[in-house]
């Protein structure tokens, strides 16, 4: 489907790649050639302002010529332009050679609400539109209240525990929509698992772009792993895909600062001094500090000084503690600028909230969709204008603890699922009864193709969750709206789509590999192509039992895109087993392949005889025992790894990994390959002669040597 408007095209990312599941270079419209794109704001760091404020836009150029005619900004059932007098174009000019600007003022008409900036022209000739989503915040007044949803270390691009991260992360992306005290929306780093992973930085883009509050984001380490300059960070990864890696919003009597603590966890001398400028020329205002490795690596009420830190050193987290002086100056610059009432980091994928000096918060929270030692989660703090924090805490949970937040691997069986041309929209939700929230009158928002009107639309499922609705122009979309009651305990689904489907699936089982596994030791790809036409498909899963068995076991398999998926059966000490592939679609139909038997190789067994050796003085015998030595050949064999992404096809091991956050880059370890020297008929045998007959060999060349030795002297 062609895609004409650049909010279509935007929305147009957030639902294609979430329904294809492939990579999605060609729906993502950023820069223009690859090359020029809006530079600031950005929705990792949206401008915030009132009616009549100015907003400056910087354009990244690449050294070329960009003409501009028109600024609009677009919202779900809005639209104001610079041709329509709602928004002014005060100045146009270049700051470099690379970057120009252009300044705005915002019209008095224009609504409260959350804008993508377009901004239009012309290249040598060529018509060209800049698309920067969810970068504008407009605001009827300036807040007396910041009520913060907290996330980090959303690591997109893993597979863990049966989930891709980039499906955790739409359930946070849910709840923070549905929350109707959320205001804004913090992310501290780990956006990505591996920095320069293209599929995964458009993934955290897509999932990211459907949120309908304003997000700030800074990097963690992984962002920066696998990238080799500050060059490919800024304009090929991180700040292409993402934002800057450091920046500054201040609206009303708040301060909102992002920071890098980079690859190793410490701020640089340049951040440092950067910082202390905004301090300064921001000092009376509340202060907010987003950075990805926390100062303090434990929970509790800390009491310091910048000028004496050896009593805390403990308490401090290790890259820190590794770099003490850009420690002391941060924490110099913290204790002099009383207006810094919060820091909020991630890294430790645990929770860990401090007080220091009874005034500022460092606030840690645990990850939210990579590997956890306790749990994943979020978390809500609400922070005034008059500099007063206040953090919710789930009932019968201590503030002071490393399990503080809000769980939410208990709803973790949530889906959000679109078709391959958006004319179906499913929200799937289950809460477990132990979640510590009830989110009364919560907006579910419905993305659907507006090529077909309103009526031809429906509503399925279990209609009666919905309390009522709204239907949005956005672009080549239409939004539903939908209010909806999230409590704990709730299990139904809701579909929104412009047909019935009354079609099963198909499911079949292609390659598997190796065809010929050993018994005990090797693990089995399975490959499985399946399809539906309907409404898609819900789930695929492969089935196995082995000789013997009544029961079938149960594997999830992972989308690899275009109707492909893969499931890994674990080594099994088994003569035999059966396979099949099981599809159900989001209308309940099922359908299963035929069956598939797999014979498994039994490991070799050898004979090898036992030696033993007989020294005398002057003689070494060897004999040969008829009594059996039975040996077992082990051999090493690599099976394929595959890649799995939430809508992309990428790298990640299937083989279950520990995920421990790091300042390095990340390595790859090859399988260690056991060698052995074998004979036609396929025994093993001994690479050398045995150490028994060495030795002996060895004893009558010494005694050989002593002899002739004596001899010669004799002589």
């Amino acid at each position: 489907m062609k895609i004409n408007h650049p909010v279509g095209s935007c929305i147009a990312l957030v639902l294609i790649l979430l329904v294809l599941a492939v990579p999605a270079a060609s729906y993502i419209s950023i820069p223009i050639s690859g090359r020029i794109y809006i530079d600031d704001p950005r929705y990792s760091a949206p401008a915030v302002g009132v009616l009549g404020s100015k907003v400056n836009i910087t354009i990244y150029t690449a050294g070329e010529n960009f003409t501009i005619d028109e600024v609009v900004l677009i919202a779900p059932n809005l639209s104001y332009s610079s041709s329509d007098d709602d928004v002014e174009i005060l100045e146009i000019g270049y700051l470099s050679k690379d970057y120009m600007y252009v300044t705005i003022k915002l019209g008095n008409e224009i609504k409260p609400e959350l804008y993508d900036i377009v901004v239009k022209g012309s290249i040598g000739g060529e018509r060209a539109e800049l698309l920067s989503p969810r970068s504008l915040w407009v605001l009827s007044k300036w807040p007396s209240v910041l009520k913060v949803f907290h996330i980090t270390d959303t690591h997109i691009g893993l597979f863990l525990d049966g989930m891709t991260s980039s499906e955790r992360y739409e359930i946070h992306t849910m709840l923070a929509n549905a929350l109707p005290e959320v205001n804004v929306i913090f992310c501290t780093g780990d956006c990505v698992d591996v920095g320069s992973d293209v599929s995964s930085l458009k993934d955290f883009y897509l999932i990211t772009n459907q949120l309908r509050r304003p997000s700030f984001i800074v990097p963690g380490n992984h962002d920066h792993a696998q990238v080799h300059s500050l060059n490919e960070f800024l304009q090929t990864y991180y700040g292409r895909y993402i934002g800057k890696p450091y920046w500054v919003r201040t609206f009303g009597n708040f301060t909102i600062i992002g920071l890098d603590t980079g690859s190793e966890g410490y701020l640089d001398v340049a951040q440092l001094n950067w910082l202390r400028e905004v301090l300064d020329k921001y000092a009376n205002r509340t202060t907010i500090i987003l950075f990805h490795h926390p100062v303090f690596n434990y929970p509790g009420d800390y009491t310091g000084t910048y000028e004496n830190l050896n009593p805390l050193m403990s308490k401090f987290y290790s890259s820190w503690r590794n770099n003490f002086n850009s420690l002391r100056q941060l924490m110099e610059l913290i204790e002099t600028h009383p207006g810094v009432v919060a820091v909020f980091s991630g890294h430790i994928h645990r929770d860990a909230v401090a007080i220091y000096n009874g005034r500022t918060w460092f606030i840690t929270t645990t990850t939210a969709c990579a590997g956890r030692p306790y749990y994943r989660g979020f978390r809500l703090i609400y922070i005034y204008a008059n500099g007063t924090v206040s953090i919710k805490v789930p009932k019968e949970k201590d503030l002071f603890s490393d399990e503080s937040a809000f769980n939410t691997e208990l709803l973790e069986k949530t889906r959000i699922h679109y078709n391959d041309n958006m004319s179906v929209c499913i929200y799937y939700i289950h809460m477990d009864k132990a979640f510590g929230l009830e989110i009364r009158d919560a907006p579910l928002y419905f993305y659907v193709n507006a090529s077909l009107p309103a009526t031809a639309y429906r509503f399925y499922g279990d209609v009666g969750n919905i309390k009522n609705y709204s239907v949005l122009h956005y672009g080549n979309y239409l939004i539903y709206k939908v209010v909806t009651d999230l409590l704990p305990g709730n299990d139904f689904k809701l579909i929104l789509a412009s047909f019935n489907d009354t079609a099963p699936p198909k499911a079949s089982i292609g390659l598997v590999s190796p065809s010929k596994p050993v018994a005990g030791r090797h693990q089995v790809l399975v490959m499985i192509k399946a399809s539906d036409i309907g409404w898609g498909l819900r789930s695929v899963k492969l089935l196995y039992k082995v000789e013997g068995e009544e029961s079938w076991n149960v594997i999830r398999a992972i989308s690899m895109g275009a109707g492909r998926y893969q499931a890994v059966v674990p080594p099994l000490n088994t003569t035999s087993v059966i396979i099949k592939a099981v599809a159900e679609d989001w209308a309940g139909l099922r359908s299963e392949s035929s069956e598939r038997k797999i014979n498994y190789v039994q490991p070799v067994t050898t004979t090898t005889p036992a030696i033993t050796t007989t020294t005398t003085p002057y003689i070494t015998t060897t004999s040969v025992s008829t009594t059996p030595v039975t040996t077992t050949t082990t051999t090493t064999t690599e099976i394929p790894t595959t890649t799995t992404h939430a809508t992309t096809t990428t790298t990640t091991s299937l083989i279950p990994t520990t995920t421990t956050p790091s300042s390095t880059t990340p390595t790859t370890t090859p399988s260690p390959t056991s060698t052995t020297s074998q004979t036609t008929t396929g025994v093993q045998r001994p690479q050398g002669p045995p150490m028994g007959l060495v030795a002996g060999i060895a004893i009558v060349i010494l005694l050989a040597a002593v002899t002739i030795a004596y001899m010669l002297r004799r002589k």
